[in-house]
């Protein structure tokens, strides 16, 4: 169990996975370059969800996943000028002052739908600072139990969210249907760092099952040694 947990935080810290241009600017967070000072972190790492949706946002966010959220728009023109200077790659900012998420409900209208699971951005969890980020890469977005429901709402209604399913197939909102697997598909970022986060809690619980079985091992072996010597003692007497 360690061992895997330490592989993860090995691949969550290298930032693999994500683009290489992501990588290029966190590394550059991580040794402190100042055209990195106001990054934040990319999306699929401020962004969690429990397991069962994982693969419906992962969906929703599909390449998104790798926006990078800075704090304000000099912080990405900053990040930008670095990537240029050392042509590292390109990357998407999403600047905390300037972005502009949408904060329309569209999917509440669709909640009385068979199918139909709820609004997206419900489902996720994020630090309350990142929230224009996230509303921005996932408003209008509704997620629903499987494709046929996708397409039988699609069919019925003349305007319709951008629908992702719980497998991860994706209906935008002017009919575009997307889906299949990758032959070595085993999760996604989202569900790394939700890996990670389930295997710290089990290493702690572990470590406090051993702290607990050690401290009552050495009161076990403290009342054997009392019984010995008061069985010694008696003897003597």
């Amino acid at each position: 169990m360690e061992a895997r947990l330490n592989s993860l935080r090995e691949l969550r810290d290298n930032y693999e996975g994500f683009a290489i241009g992501v990588r290029a600017v966190m590394c550059a967070k991580q040794e402190n370059m100042p055209e990195a000072d106001g990054v934040v972190g990319p999306a699929g790492d401020l962004i969690s969800t429990e397991k069962t949706y994982e693969r419906a946002i992962e969906a929703a966010l599909g390449g998104n996943i790798n926006n990078i959220i800075v704090k304000n728009a000099e912080s990405a023109k900053a990040a930008v000028g670095f990537l240029k200077r050392h042509k590292a790659g390109r990357v998407t900012f999403l600047p905390l002052d300037i972005i502009r998420g949408g904060t329309d409900r569209h999917g509440d209208a669709f909640q009385r739908e068979s199918g139909v699971i709820g609004p997206a951005i419900d489902f996720v969890e994020f630090e309350p600072f990142v929230k224009p980020a996230v509303e921005y890469l996932l408003h209008s977005t509704l997620i629903v139990e499987t494709l046929d429901d996708a397409i039988r709402i699609a069919r019925g209604r003349s305007h319709y969210p951008r629908m992702v399913t719980l497998d991860g197939e994706m209906v935008s909102s002017s009919g575009a249907v997307t889906g299949g697997r990758n032959q070595r598909d085993s999760g996604g970022l989202l569900g790394r760092s939700a890996e990670i986060d389930d295997l710290e809690d089990r290493v702690v619980q572990a470590e406090k099952q051993a702290a607990w079985q050690a401290k009552e091992g050495q009161a076990l072996t403290e009342r054997i040694q009392k019984l010995r010597t008061e069985q010694q003692e008696a003897e003597k007497g």
